[in-house]
């Protein structure tokens, strides 16, 4: 199976270009409070621009269900991805007022157990397309650099599509793959030279080691 490369926190066109070319399939734009934060009127620009091929996604955390319905209408986005602490409930309003598709992110802590992540993952699927596993990192939304047990995923039983995320990087991500097989990965600060620019380097980098993993699988 051909993993998804979602690259995150992308804040200008040249950036959101060059991954694209790269081989991203998706481009991650953060309205939440983060260094990688970036205005609507931008992302809108952006998203006019990405090839038909490129998945564009919002990143939100704990916003009013409005503003968020009016942001995926107004910057054209395919999927909005929920990182914050949105209910079930949420997710289904959400859900009846937007066509884009929705993720909600699931905070993992660096040591935890599956039964707590068997029960986050029961009372949001009906409500949410897909889930994204990222390092739970208090009161930041993603980005942290921090990874977290791969090897909890294993064992979990889920229907739906999704990603992992949290402190990937060019130099790991094909053990994270060894171990786990996610629909698609996701990566922010793991591809940067500074909080919030982004190392195109690094993006290449990064995309060619799932790739060569995938390969690797083919072969087994």
């Amino acid at each position: 199976m051909r993993v998804r490369v979602k690259i995150c926190g992308i804040k200008d066109k040249e950036t959101a270009l060059k991954a694209s070319l790269a081989g991203a399939d998706a481009i991650g734009f953060v309205f939440a409070n983060s260094p990688r934060q970036v205005k609507p009127e931008v992302v809108r620009e952006i998203t006019e621009i990405l090839p038909p091929f490129v998945a564009t996604v919002g990143v939100v955390a704990n916003m009013d269900v409005e503003d968020v319905a009016q942001i995926a209408v107004s910057c054209n986005l395919d999927v909005v991805q929920l990182h914050g602490g949105e209910s079930p409930e949420y997710c289904g309003k959400l859900k009846e007022k937007i066509r884009a598709k929705i993720i909600k992110s699931i905070p993992v802590p660096i040591e935890t157990d599956t039964e707590e992540l068997k029960r986050q993952i029961a009372i949001y699927e009906k409500y949410v397309h897909a889930f994204l596993f990222d390092t739970s990192s208090g009161n930041t939304f993603g980005g942290s650099g921090k990874t977290f047990n791969w090897q909890i995923l294993q064992g979990l039983k889920i229907e739906k599509p999704w990603f992992l995320a949290g402190g990937l990087n060019p130099e790991n991500v094909g053990k994270a793959l060894q171990q786990v097989k996610p629909y698609g990965v996701d990566v922010s600060s793991g591809v940067e030279k500074a909080p919030g620019i982004k190392d195109y380097i690094r993006i290449e980098a990064f995309i060619q080691a799932v790739r060569r993993s995938e390969n690797e699988f083919k072969k087994l």
